[in-house]
């Protein structure tokens, strides 16, 4: 299982220098969702998001680090409901 330590590693390597709309680093709109967020596998999911759509990161890749298929499954549906905006 990763942790979230992990997560917040891999998503500032992922999300660096990757800027929001209000021209912040996008890294903090991540960090402020996880912060919000009341379970640590809520926080994971806040955390990685958009790891998926907005990175070279893969399933596989997610997989391989040992993040849970709650975790994964939960990010897939997020992609797929923004994908739809």
């Amino acid at each position: 299982m990763s942790t979230l330590e992990n997560a917040i590693i891999l998503a500032c390597k992922k999300h660096r220098g990757q800027i929001d709309c209000h021209g912040q680093p996008y890294i903090l709109h991540l960090l402020r969702i996880m912060l919000q967020s009341s379970s640590p596998q809520q926080q994971l999911i806040a955390i990685l998001q958009d790891i998926l759509s907005h990175s070279d990161t893969t399933v596989v890749d997610l997989i391989s680090m040992g993040f849970s298929n709650e975790v994964i499954d939960a990010l897939l549906r997020h992609q797929q409901k923004h994908a739809k905006h």
